[in-house]
C-alpha cells in the first residue's frame, strides 16, 4: 500500500510526514495517531537530501499487516477453542478432578494467554517491527 504525503520536519534522521488519507484508509486506523481534519501524520525514517515541504510517496508491506492482523486475531481464538475442547481430556490425564465446564475455561484461558504473550512477544522484535514501519520510497 503506497500514500502520498508532504514533509512537515527533518530532525536527526527522523522526518515528520503528514498523509492525507485516502479511502483504502476509511477502515484501517494503522496510522490513526495524530489523526485531525482527515490528515494524519508520522514520523519516519528521514532518506538523505529530504527536507521540510518535499512530497513523499510512503510504502507499508500489505501483505505483513494482513499477517500481523491474523496473529493477533485468529491465534488467540484458535487456543481458546482448542483449549476448551482439550480442557476436560487433558485434566483426566493429569488426575486432577474438576468439573467438565471449569476444566475447559481453565486450559482455554490459559492457551490464550500464552498465545497473546507469544503475539506481543514477536510483535516487539525488531526484525519483525521493521516489516511493520512504513517507508519513504521516493520524494520531490
Amino acid at each position: 500500500m503506497t500514500e502520498k504525503g508532504r514533509v512537515l520536519s527533518v530532525r536527526e534522521g527522523r522526518a515528520v510526514v503528514e498523509i492525507l488519507r485516502g479511502p483504502q484508509c476509511a477502515h484501517c486506523n494503522f496510522c490513526s495517531s495524530g489523526i485531525s481534519a482527515g490528515r494524519s501524520s508520522m514520523e519516519l525514517d528521514a532518506v538523505e537530501g529530504l527536507k521540510p515541504g518535499h512530497e513523499v510517496t510512503i510504502e507499508i508491506d500489505s501483505g505483513e499487516v494482513l499477517k500481523g492482523g491474523a496473529a493477533v486475531f485468529l491465534a488467540p481464538l484458535i487456543a481458546v477453542i482448542v483449549g476448551a475442547a482439550a480442557g476436560p481430556d487433558a485434566a483426566g490425564l493429569l488426575g486432577v478432578r474438576l468439573p467438565a465446564e471449569i476444566a475447559s475455561i481453565l486450559l482455554g484461558g490459559a492457551l490464550m494467554v500464552l498465545t497473546l504473550l507469544g503475539v506481543y512477544f514477536r510483535a516487539r522484535r525488531p526484525k519483525y517491527q521493521q516489516k511493520l514501519t512504513p517507508k519513504i520510497i521516493a520524494f520531490n
